[in-house]
């Protein structure tokens, strides 16, 4: 095993589970993060790795004084609006619910903003977070509450996930693109015995077929496996 350091070590072990992304196993020799299985997987797991998709999400997360998209009456978990300038790219906001404790302060409420397609590509050509989460600002202006609400109550803070640029991840989820089979799913799921007795288990959310893309694949089949 190569880690992360470039530093070689070798463990011997009857039983290994991969669960590293599907964007991973897609690398080629060379690349940064690639594996190299010896021998190699079977042809029809390595098929299948080549013909699922793995798409992209990225999110942007802000940090407010004050939560001024509730009202009295309840507070929204979803908030969807579509802007003319930004063509609803930047119109889809989830609530965290909660106060960040870990910023300095306790009253500290976020907003999550859920991009895909374009808006997450240009995301991830943007390398500075400053005008990621200014243009974040700017479409939740647009929004029912008003510019002068939503830049008052912003504290200047957030976060941005790039995770094309993720050595490691390489990307968000998997699905089925066009050539390739729901029968794919399961092919990735099963388990890979040697010569010697050895196994090699697969888990993560391109590994299962009814939820693939999905936080509850990856925990179901890790579960799975173990």
């Amino acid at each position: 095993l190569h880690t992360a350091t470039q530093e070689t070590k070798i463990v011997r072990a009857p039983r290994v589970v991969v669960t590293v992304p599907l964007g991973v196993l897609k690398l080629h020799p060379g690349q940064t993060a690639a594996i190299e299985f010896i021998p190699k997987p079977p042809s029809d797991k390595t098929l299948a790795i080549q013909r699922l998709g793995f798409g992209l999400l990225n999110k942007i997360y802000l940090f407010f004084t004050s939560p001024f998209w509730a009202n009295n009456k309840s507070e929204p978990e979803w908030i969807h609006f579509v802007s003319n300038q930004y063509k609803g790219e930047l119109g889809y906001w989830w609530n965290a619910e909660y106060k960040a404790t870990n910023y300095g302060s306790d009253n500290i409420y976020i907003l999550c903003c859920f991009t895909s397609t374009r808006s997450a590509d240009e995301m991830e050509e943007e390398k500075n977070d400053d005008v990621v989460l200014k243009n974040a600002i700017k479409a939740l202006s647009k929004g029912p509450w008003g510019e002068e609400v939503v830049v008052k109550t912003w504290t200047g803070e957030g976060l941005v996930t790039r995770w094309r640029s993720e050595d490691y991840t390489r990307g968000s989820y998997s699905y089925l693109r066009a050539g390739s089979f729901g029968a794919d799913l399961g092919t990735l799921g099963k388990e890979v015995r040697g010569e010697k007795g050895g196994v090699v288990y697969w888990a993560g959310e391109h590994t299962h077929r009814r939820h693939p893309g999905t936080v509850d694949a990856a925990v179901v089949s890790g579960r799975r496996e173990a």
